[in-house]
């Protein structure tokens, strides 16, 4: 199975992105992530078999995890960018989060599992290959994005353990497991 630790978003969370993405769409067009796919991704591990071994971690960590309340506070779309495209981002700061996927991380690379170990960031995707139809210089694509208001607070309850497979040529995301953090 493919897998990867997520935090996944209540409804009207989810809401406050595609919002984010309608307005996108008005200059754009591009993959943008369906409602059932919104998550944020705190720990991509892959193709693995050994569910029971990441549950434990991630039942450590939780346990572990000094932040009173797992908190997310976007305040700004960015992009990832790449010849003639870009992948579209809400992203901002949470310490809580940033805390609680070093753990996991760390954890998980003890156990043998070949994880990330670059500096991570809290974002969401909202779309990939994105090309903006009327913005061509990068200035001109960042000044837009940064017209965007996208400050809002998102709390967490857990964190969950999802399968990533395509079907019937749709990306299609499943929870396996969840934990929650105190």
């Amino acid at each position: 199975m493919r897998l990867f630790i997520a935090v996944n978003f209540r409804p009207e969370i989810k809401q406050k992105f595609l919002d984010c993405t309608a307005g996108l769409k008005k200059e754009s067009k591009g993959n943008f992530t369906p409602p059932e796919n919104l998550h944020m991704t705190l720990v991509f591990i892959g193709e693995t078999d050994r569910t029971a071994e990441i549950q434990e971690t991630m039942n450590e960590a939780a346990a572990t995890v000094k932040s009173e309340k797992l908190c997310f506070e976007p305040d700004t779309l960015g992009r990832f960018i790449r010849p003639g495209e870009s992948l579209i981002w809400a992203g901002g700061a949470s310490d809580s989060l940033e805390e609680i996927q070093r753990l996991l991380a760390s954890a998980l690379k003890k156990r043998g599992f070949d994880v990330d170990q670059r500096k991570w960031t809290p974002h969401v995707t909202l779309g990939r290959r994105v090309r903006f139809f009327n913005l061509k210089k990068d200035a001109d694509i960042d000044a837009y994005l940064k017209s965007f208001d996208v400050r809002f607070s998102v709390d967490f309850d857990g964190i969950s353990l999802m399968s990533s497979e395509h079907v019937n040529g749709h990306l299609v995301y499943r929870e396996i497991y969840k934990v929650l953090v105190p």
